[in-house]
């Protein structure tokens, strides 16, 4: 039974960072597509690597890292 938990605990892990990672890529790819649809325009890319890119992630690890240090005080 242990192995049948360690096998489903990487299967979801390998999951979620396979959706984490390509989320930056998809919008990516729909932004473009809008731009160029409308004109293009250089400016989505400086927002999406600023905003969509570097804050996003920056807030994802700040927050990982205090609400898994808070429940770690809570917890043990």
């Amino acid at each position: 039974e242990f192995d049948e938990d360690e096998t489903r605990f990487a299967l979801t892990s390998e999951a979620g960072l396979n959706d984490g990672l390509a989320f930056p890529f998809v919008m990516a790819a729909l932004a473009l597509s809008g731009a160029s649809a409308t004109g293009w325009s250089g400016a989505w890319l400086g927002h999406w690597l600023g905003y969509d890119v570097l804050l996003r992630i920056a807030v994802g690890v700040l927050a990982g890292t205090g609400i898994g240090a808070l429940l770690g005080r809570l917890v043990f």
